[in-house]
């Protein structure tokens, strides 16, 4: 049972790094070590700030597998009020067909069903696994809120929020927010507290409420054209000068040419002169 006004964190459960022997430089088994990303942490230390600052709770909301259940405590020993796992099926089923994102939008449709009703949720900007970034978008597509995605500074302003993101050149875009809105912040918007030690032995015995997902939903879509992937084109300097220079650079009519010459000579002699013409050309 969700209380009335209430701030959401959408969590991630991604692998971060692989345990190596040092002695023989291969990876154990299950060496795989997951958990949230730097930027999900970051997501969930602003969260903290906004339910502080609003006296609301925060809810700490992650769609993965039974294992995901370790980063939710950790979510309650840094301050969390409450944690629910989406429990989803290992794979997708169909399969995904490569290209489309029906199964980032089926994970962002659970996580809409869960967070409706939230006043603010944040989210990290994108997982280390190659993630896309898409998620946030997704879901404040099916909250219909307001997003601001990428932000490097989030501040509580009253009731609002005021977002910063980059762009390209260099510059900066300000955007103030009001509820309900979906916010996904980069690694260095803010740093997780530590949670002390009574903290993180109390969250071991709270309780984690738990959904079970049956199974991913069918695909919307069908793959109708498969191809290769093809990079962009190189970015190309802008043409500058006058359109009679750039005609006059294309063309090449401003080099010097040979002047044109009429000999009277023997046709032996011509054919001479011909081959070593079309010599000095082919240089």
């Amino acid at each position: 049972m969700m209380p009335s006004r209430w701030v959401a964190v959408a969590m991630a459960y991604v692998p971060l790094r692989v345990d190596v022997d040092p002695r023989t430089g291969r990876c154990r088994p299950g060496s795989v070590i997951s958990g949230a990303s730097a930027s999900d942490q970051a997501a969930l230390e602003i969260a903290l700030r906004c339910g502080e600052r609003w006296a609301m709770p925060v809810v700490a909301v992650c769609a993965g597998p039974q294992a995901a259940e370790a980063l939710l405590r950790e979510a309650l020993a840094c301050g969390a009020s409450d944690a629910l796992l989406l429990e989803t099926p290992p794979d997708p089923d169909p399969a995904p067909p490569p290209g489309l994102p029906w199964h980032l939008d089926a994970v962002a449709a659970l996580l809409a069903d869960a967070l409706r009703g939230s006043e603010v949720v944040l989210c990290g900007d994108r997982t280390p696994d190659g993630g896309t970034g898409a998620v946030p978008a997704l879901l404040a597509h099916h909250l219909g809120a307001e997003q601001a995605l990428g932000c490097t500074e989030l501040e509580v302003d009253g009731d609002e929020l005021l977002a910063r993101r980059r762009l390209d050149g260099a510059a900066r875009e300000s955007l103030r927010l009001r509820a309900p809105a979906v916010v996904s912040v980069e690694p260095g918007a803010a740093r997780l507290r530590r949670a002390g030690l009574a903290e993180a032995l109390a969250a071991t015995r709270r309780q984690v409420q738990q959904q079970r997902v049956g199974r991913w939903p069918q695909e919307p879509s069908t793959a109708v054209r498969t191809a290769p992937f093809r990079p962009p084109p190189p970015p190309l300097a802008a043409p500058s000068g006058s359109a009679n220079e750039r005609i006059v650079a294309l063309t090449g009519s401003a080099a010097p040419t040979r002047a044109r010459q009429v000999l009277h000579v023997a046709p032996d002699e011509g054919a001479r002169l011909v081959l070593q013409a079309l010599r000095e050309h082919r240089r």
